[in-house]
């Protein structure tokens, strides 16, 4: 139970990524940069990443994934992108 707490106390004292913040990790994602998708995370949390979607409903994984982009996703500890959806 405290545990849960926690990860929801965790996760409310997230920042909340603006538009232009969710383009440019889908950006980072499309071109492989590491480093500001890690920040990304670092800021917002795995759960803001596992929200985000283009225009065209692709995710972050998607979008690592058709580029070439293999073992990107590792970045995000696999459960976020793995759980993802597009609906």
């Amino acid at each position: 139970m405290i545990s849960v707490l926690s990860s929801f106390h965790k996760q409310a004292d997230m920042a909340v990524p603006s538009d232009d913040e969710e383009e440019e990790l889908l950006l980072s994602c499309r071109y492989g940069d590491l480093e500001d998708i890690q920040q990304f995370v670092i800021k917002f949390g795995e759960e803001a990443v596992s929200r985000i979607k283009d225009d065209n409903g692709n995710t972050v994984l998607h979008m690592t994934a058709a580029n070439g982009h293999e073992g990107k996703h590792s970045v995000y500890k696999g459960r976020s992108l793995i759980s993802t959806r597009s609906s």
